[in-house]
């Protein structure tokens, strides 16, 4: 019991070289990451509002589940807020390399 005796270990030939071409092509590793599955894979609805759960769009869901896209939408939204948590930390130090303005 929960062993996997009789599932097939191997994707077959047409479906890994093509999987395993563009992964070197990208020079990354032929896996779904947290990159590929949830940081670049999403896009605002209305480029001019704001970025919050109701403006984002997955581009590709994997289960087509409603809870899939709220989960990797909340992980979109903290790592947004953890990229100004950053600078808030740098900008003190005068690490600035793209010019943020502070009044």
């Amino acid at each position: 019991m929960g062993r996997l005796e009789s599932a097939e270990l191997r994707l077959p030939k047409w479906l890994s070289m093509p999987w395993l071409s563009v992964s070197q092509t990208l020079g990354r590793r032929p896996m779904l990451d947290y990159a590929g599955c949830v940081l670049n894979n999403w896009e605002r609805i209305d480029p001019e509002r704001p970025l919050k759960p109701s403006n984002l769009r997955l581009l590709r869901r994997f289960t087509g589940l409603v809870d899939e896209e709220w989960f990797f939408k909340t992980h979109i939204i903290i790592e947004a807020t953890a990229a100004w948590a950053a600078w808030g930390l740098f900008l003190p130090m005068g690490w600035n390399p793209v010019g943020i303005q502070l009044e």
